[in-house]
């Protein structure tokens, strides 16, 4: 590995376990702004920020070993997201039943971390 890719892989496991504010869309176009951080061995995903987090343990992690796909949402209309014109938002498909988990990123750049840095 060369050292320009072990410093980005640095930078993009800090920045994963560090956090982002990320929103969630729901299907009906509902969005719930989240704060998604990766642990420290990267095998999970978690977020802060909803009741369900208090009210079920365990039930705001995402094991980054059950994400079957992730992929970028370009055209508009396509999605709930893409409402108001073009935003940087990917979509995680988990497990065997292929749920589906759509975010909004604040930027480009971060939701190609994202993206990288957990798949």
């Amino acid at each position: 590995m060369k050292m320009a890719e072990i410093e980005e892989n640095t930078d993009t496991r800090g920045i994963l376990q560090k956090g982002a504010l990320l929103t969630k869309v729901r299907r009906v176009g509902r969005r719930y702004q989240r704060c998604y951080y990766v642990d420290s061995l990267i095998t999970s995903s978690a977020y802060s920020g909803s009741k369900k987090c208090r009210s079920r343990p365990g039930g705001c992690q995402i094991q980054i070993n059950d994400i079957v796909e992730i992929f970028l949402i370009r055209d508009e209309g396509d999605s709930p997201a893409h409402k108001k014109g073009k935003v940087p938002s990917f979509t995680v498909v988990i497990g065997e039943r292929n749920q589906t988990l759509q975010l909004i990123a604040p930027s480009v750049d971060l939701r190609d971390t994202w993206v990288h840095g957990i798949w």
